[in-house]
């Protein structure tokens, strides 16, 4: 006979010989749960012990539960144990750990599905049969959800012949004679190796679930209150999963929600407005897109602009430029959004392009409003055609984070002088001109897949500056030299446009290239923010027109050294300053390091590399 004692809690412990180290702190509270509402159902093994107490070799789990009942003041340290005990040295007690740990059924569903039935029979709820089973209430609706697939499918289920998971997904559809044909469609397959999802995407054919795009779009809430129900699919992981009864009901919210957003826009003066809740990419294609001029950012956004630069910097500094503690990495990324938001500037449209275009208003696979401005019909094409600046579908996508190196305001407007520098020695350089529109052009015409090769904007507009204001641009000596040029053959020009063709026949082919040059010129963009990368065609072209920036640009305190983290500058400096310079430069800090910069890189014709022609 087995030699059963009862033991206070207290003097129990978890025995080094107990071969489970892992256990689930949901199995733990589960049978806590369980422990609290029928007392322990099975004894534990133990062992003797020399030092003295008993060690649990088997009922690890019970002792846990047993052992949090007590933390939380459920049970006293004297509550009575029932045990069977060995000997410390027995050797079956590794074969009796092993064995309860390996060799263990679990409960068939469909049993517990019987017994969970018998309880809410007698009355009693989800929560309360499931505090005696040591299982959620929501674990018991599962399993008496049970009770709406055919008896059929259970019965093949118990034969071994079908999956769990199979089982699970007919409880989305009542009908059981539905269930069972869904069975029998199923390829053999299917019912070999397939889970649930094709069982539930027969039966759900005609549903909507409760994470589709339009229900998002909606609200569950609205879509409620408005008498909608749903069917929760008590199966998934996700608590709000389920299938939208009322399909009709929600087609109608989304038509209302859709039309009170048209009539904000028709007042923005477009020539139409329409709500297309799916836009197919087919149907898509069938238009062309206007693009908006951006406005640059606002003094207020620039201010804004300044102060995250400055923070960016500070944390740069202090932690690097990919900071290891979390909190500072989530700073980080919360600036870069909002630098994005106020450097990306507001979209201007033009009343020319309203009058010839329109905007959709369609529904995203995230549930989002897509408002697409600037979309032209196809019977409008030709319209459109005669604006200025037309192009195709404007690119989408979020622009890319700031570079760990330099602040994007700084990018750009060292590539904005970049830019106008090229454009001054472009106009005296119409050799330079005519290849280069020869190159853009057959770039774009005669290859299948041009891709980002020129940095000429063939379309004729000036390139945006963004964050580097025009007013620093025009106000420089660069700037005002490329201005005079451009006056110069400005004014040999016709004042008006549409005489422009007339006139170049008649002049000599010196002038038709000098006004070639310009036009070139104006149009070169080599302005990179946000972090982006030039493209190797702009080194191409700096060096066929022999740009030289150390005649229009040198490097000072305020215009670079205190922009730019130490680290990244010391690296920079590369050459142009002895090791030992390096080291000398390195503690001090930022204001001194640029005033020290600024004698020592004197007549050096020192560049950073953004400005330089690699």
């Amino acid at each position: 006979m087995p030699d059963i004692q009862n033991i206070s809690l207290r003097h129990l412990e978890l025995s080094k010989q107990n071969i489970r180290t892992v256990r689930s702190k949901d199995a733990i509270a589960a049978m806590a749960q369980s422990i609290l509402a029928n007392g322990l159902l099975q004894n534990l093994h133990v062992h003797t012990q020399s030092a003295g107490g008993f060690g649990v070799v088997i009922g690890g789990t019970r002792l846990a539960a047993l052992q949090l009942l007590l933390k939380d003041k459920k049970i006293t340290e004297d509550y009575q144990v029932a045990c069977e005990v060995h000997a410390e040295n027995d050797p079956k007690l590794a074969e009796l750990s092993l064995a309860e740990n390996v060799v263990r059924t679990e409960m068939n569903p469909a049993d517990e599905f019987m017994a969970f039935s018998a309880l809410i029979g007698e009355g009693k709820g989800p929560a309360e049969v499931g505090a005696s089973f040591g299982k959620t209430a929501r674990y018991v609706q599962q399993r008496m959800r049970l009770a709406s697939v055919s008896p059929k499918l259970i019965g093949i289920y118990r034969k071994g012949e079908m999956t769990l998971d199979q089982l699970e997904a007919f409880t989305v559809e009542p009908d059981m004679r539905k269930q069972e044909k869904a069975w029998k469609a199923l390829a053999d397959w299917q019912k070999e190796r397939g889970g649930g999802e094709a069982i539930r995407a027969a039966l759900t054919e005609q549903l909507v679930e409760t994470d589709s795009p339009f229900a998002k779009f909606v609200g569950l809430e609205t879509y409620r209150a408005a008498g909608g129900s749903i069917s929760a699919d008590l199966f998934d992981r996700d608590p709000d999963a389920g299938y939208i009864t009322d399909t009709a009901l929600l087609d109608k919210l989304v038509g209302e929600k859709l039309d009170a957003e048209k009539d904000a826009l028709i007042t923005e003066g477009w020539k139409w407005v329409e709500a297309i809740p799916v836009l197919t990419w087919e149907e898509a294609e069938k238009y062309q897109r206007l693009h908006a001029r951006r406005a640059d950012p606002t003094p207020e956004a620039r201010a804004e602009i300044e102060k995250l630069e400055a923070e960016t910097l500070e944390i740069q500094e202090t932690h690097s430029e990919q900071p290891e503690d979390e909190a500072v990495a989530n700073r980080l990324d919360e600036i870069s959004e909002r630098y994005n938001e106020l450097t990306e500037g507001e979209p201007v449209w033009k009343d020319d392009q309203k009058a010839v275009a329109g905007v959709i208003l369609t529904i995203g696979r995230d549930g989002q409003l897509d408002v697409r401005r600037g979309m032209v019909k196809p019977e409008d094409k030709a319209a459109a055609r005669k604006l200025t600046g037309v192009e195709g579908t404007e690119p989408t996508g979020k622009p890319a984070k700031p570079k760990g190196g330099l602040p994007a305001s700084l990018m750009a407007e060292l590539t904005s002088f970049k830019t106008v520098a090229a454009q001054a020695v472009m106009m005296d350089d119409p050799k330079s001109a005519l290849l280069t529109v020869t190159h853009a052009l057959a770039i774009q015409q005669l290859y299948k897949y041009p891709g980002n090769h020129s940095s000429l904007l063939i379309t004729a507009k000036r390139p945006n500056f963004g964050l580097a204001t025009s007013e620093l641009i025009d106000k420089s000596p660069v700037g005002k030299a490329r201005a005079a040029k451009l006056k110069a053959v400005q004014k040999k020009m016709p004042k008006k446009a549409e005489d422009l063709w007339a006139w170049l026949l008649k002049q000599p082919p010196a002038v038709v290239n000098q006004v070639l040059a310009a036009a070139v010129a104006t149009a070169i963009d080599l302005v990179q923010s946000n972090g982006s990368d030039a493209t190797q065609s702009a080194g191409e072209l700096t060096a066929a027109i022999k740009l030289d920036m150390t005649q229009f640009w040198q490097p000072t305190a305020e215009n670079y050294f205190t922009r730019v983290p130490k680290k990244h500058l010391l690296e920079e400096l590369g050459t142009a300053v002895s090791a030992a310079t390096k080291r000398q430069l390195e503690p001090l800090k930022r204001d001194a390091m640029a005033k020290a910069l600024v004698t020592e890189l004197k007549n050096k014709k020192w560049l950073p590399p953004l400005l330089r022609n690699e």
